[in-house]
């Protein structure tokens, strides 16, 4: 009996230190499986979006440097997105997006968008635009939304999810490796990467409690360079930098905001003396916010 005693009592022993040791593991979040959420016929979204580029141009002559700024584009818009079709891949084939705000900040207009529901009809690679009840929409506004549409694919999209999260679940504080080469080829840069010189790191800062709901804050820093753009051989390699910041509900769909900055450095040219570099950046914040169906 005593040594039934002891078995049993070594027997809890190994349970309290397994609990023990199971309460002490961090809990772990597949942020990929977040990002990667399929989308569904009648899902619906507020998105508030605020987007500007601005443009450095540098001469150095003599020793002399020479620098002009200029904003040369951006947006700020609010409407509601409900996903009405998909095709058998998955990806939105018809979206119908209504508008509560668009405005112009470079040159600044506020565009008028009230009630303003357009219809967007993927046929193939193209998009078809239409506004309900025969309403004319604003250029600024077509023109903006076509880009969006037009800009990157579904697959493009997914890849660019996988290049940037990791495929195994992580805990506040780790870090992981961005795949620059899945990266650069998500965003037509492939063939041009100098992969050599080129790196990138994600890492899930914080997980925080708002309202009841869990909020994950992952954060992004990357650098690529690249030799060659649409086939074409640079002058000297293009420095590309890239930050970005992701806040990710673990329990509500279609609800997150992200921010990035994108900067590139590139030579123009060297002539009697003179270098023109051009720096372009990109900056965005948007935030998508789940709605009822």
């Amino acid at each position: 009996m005593r040594r039934v005693a002891v078995f049993v009592s070594i027997a809890v022993m190994v349970c309290v230190l397994w609990a023990q040791a199971r309460a002490a593991e961090p809990e772990r979040y597949d942020l990929r499986r977040l990002v990667e959420e399929p989308d569904v016929v009648g899902d619906v979204w507020r998105e508030e979006t605020r987007e500007r580029v601005v443009q450095r141009t540098t001469a150095t002559v003599d020793g002399r440097v020479l620098e002009s700024t200029e904003e040369v584009g951006g947006v700020a818009f609010t409407r509601d997105q409900r996903v009405v079709a998909l095709d058998e891949s998955g990806a939105p084939s018809r979206l119908s997006m209504t508008y509560l705000r668009f405005e112009v900040l470079e040159p600044a207009e506020q565009v008028e968008v009230a009630g303003l529901v357009v219809d967007c009809t993927r046929r193939g690679e193209a998009w078809d635009l239409t506004a309900g009840g025969g309403r004319a929409i604003p250029a600024a506004v077509h023109d903006h939304l076509l880009e969006e549409l037009t800009g990157a694919t579904h697959a493009q999209t997914l890849a660019l999810c996988r290049a940037l999260f990791p495929a195994a679940p992580k805990a506040v504080g780790e870090s992981w490796d961005v795949d620059v080469s899945a990266l650069a080829r998500a965003l037509d840069f492939g063939e041009g990467l100098v992969r050599a010189r080129s790196r990138g790191r994600g890492t899930l800062r914080t997980v925080s409690v708002r309202d009841g709901k869990e909020w994950l804050k992952v954060e992004h820093t990357i650098a690529l360079v690249l030799d060659a753009v649409g086939g074409e051989r640079l002058l000297e390699p293009m420095q590309m930098q890239l930050a970005f910041s992701f806040e990710l509900s673990v329990s509500e769909r279609s609800t997150c905001s992200a921010s990035y900055t994108i900067e590139t450095r590139s030579l123009l040219a060297v002539e009697e003396g003179v270098r023109t570099e051009l720096t372009v950046r990109h900056e965005s914040t948007s935030r998508k916010t789940g709605l009822p169906r």
